[in-house]
């Protein structure tokens, strides 16, 4: 992940990593020659996008990359991470940020009752739970359809009403917002601005899916996918993106929603995978990534927040004020080790070049009567989504100790006593 450090049983070694990230990925190989040599081979190269070609008389440069021998591990990397945070820009949230977040527990089920029964139980137990967003997650759209502007009956009152209540308790409102992924016929962008939109190789815009059908598997009731409409992809090559991702992001802002997740950021550069072009071939997806997301938060205003889901790494630096780290974290043991790893080895991010979050925290002790269970692929099973009493405490001291955003993602009073104190601590 474009840095990396390694030391001896003293902690004294070498830091290794890309300095600046405005085109490229930075990738690393190690070579073990200590048996036969005494030598370990680091390569850090540049992951070149392969649509990128360098003509006669032009020539490419890597990123800017930082070697440094140190006595400290753990500080060389800490070193590191100022440094290309002040390089880059880095944006970050304020030290305590803290949310409640609907998708873990809520999934696509969330209305705006339930909104507004968990608003108020915060509100209530403000000393107990001292939570400062309020985050309104997947599920508010029509037809649960990226890039829809329009909530769905669940929100009787409409999405600016919302967030003037969640306002008016003392919270800061936020709000799940798709930037780059477009789902006709609720989302109309495709139509009205063909142009900023990806297209494959005879030239038609690019069609793909409107979700990840394999969600399917993790939710086998499967009565929210949509199975009609498709999606279309908006090309992060065309700056002429950027007016329609400032007014989108301008409208999220004007309804008074202080933070925007922007999830799925990985659409295009995936688009691409499956023989999509990019307009502009001399952009590589980082950049033009990057140059959207800019875009889009300049459409946000001064003083509004940005969570980055499902991002790249490198376009994240200076774009987005907190980043999950990890992987998608539906209750279970899998889930804890993986964001725990991910939150113990990218510690020294946090706060340098994002504020890191791992994923929903998540403590209870029975499955989500909206999430019962989850497709677990190393055993070729289904799983129920609850941690036991030791896996939870795991989590949230791991959560803790890394000074990670904590995104709670809880029915609170529904938790026992210690796992509502885990929560509050």
């Amino acid at each position: 992940r474009f840095v990396t450090g390694i030391a001896d049983a003293s902690g004294q070694g070498v830091v290794i990593g890309s300095l600046s990230v405005e085109r490229f990925k930075g990738v690393f190989h190690f070579t073990d020659h200590r048996e036969d040599r005494g030598t370990l081979a680091l390569d850090l190269h540049n992951d070149v996008d392969e649509h990128l070609v360098v003509k006669p008389g032009e020539t490419m440069s890597s990123e800017w990359i930082g070697l440094e021998r140190v006595d400290d591990v753990f500080a060389g990397l800490e070193g590191w991470a100022d440094l290309a945070g002040r390089i880059n820009h880095a944006v970050v949230a304020e030290p305590d940020a803290t949310g409640f977040y609907t998708w873990y527990y809520y999934r696509e089920a969330v209305t705006e009752q339930i909104m507004m029964d968990n608003a108020r139980f915060f509100a209530e137990n403000r000393d107990r739970f001292p939570v400062n967003y309020i985050h309104l997650d997947w599920g508010w759209q029509r037809q649960y359809s990226s890039g829809d502007t329009h909530a769905n009956e669940k929100f009787p009152h409409g999405l600016e009403w919302l967030a003037q209540q969640i306002e008016d308790l003392g919270f800061h409102p936020s709000i799940w917002v798709n930037p780059f992924r477009y789902v006709r016929p609720t989302a109309e962008a495709a139509i009205d601005h063909p142009e900023i939109f990806l297209r494959n190789a005879s030239g038609d815009l690019a069609e793909r899916s409107p979700i990840r059908i394999d969600m399917g598997r993790a939710w086998p009731d499967g009565g929210h996918l949509i199975i009609d409409g498709v999606a279309n992809i908006i090309d992060v090559s065309v700056p002429e993106a950027d007016a329609f991702l400032r007014d989108r992001y301008a409208w999220v802002s004007g309804m008074g929603y202080d933070m925007a997740m922007m999830d799925f950021v990985q659409s295009a550069e995936l688009n691409l995978e499956n023989g999509d072009v990019l307009e502009n071939p001399d952009v590589s997806v980082v950049e033009g990534t990057r140059q959207r997301l800019l875009a889009a938060r300049e459409g946000m205003g001064p003083g509004k927040g940005t969570l980055g889901c499902g991002t790249i790494f490198e376009s994240s630096v200076g774009t987005s004020n907190l980043t999950r780290i990890s992987t998608d974290a539906p209750a279970t043991w899998h889930a804890v080790k993986t964001a725990s790893q991910d939150l113990i080895l990218l510690y020294f991010m946090n706060q340098r070049l994002w504020t890191n979050y791992a994923d929903g925290l998540f403590v209870r002790q029975e499955p989500s009567p909206y999430w019962k269970q989850e497709w677990w692929p190393e055993g070729e099973e289904f799983i129920p989504t609850f941690v036991t009493e030791n896996e939870a405490e795991v989590y949230a001291a791991v959560t803790g100790l890394t000074q990670a955003a904590v995104m709670v993602t809880e029915d609170i009073p529904r938790l026992e006593p210690h796992r509502q104190w885990l929560l509050s601590m």
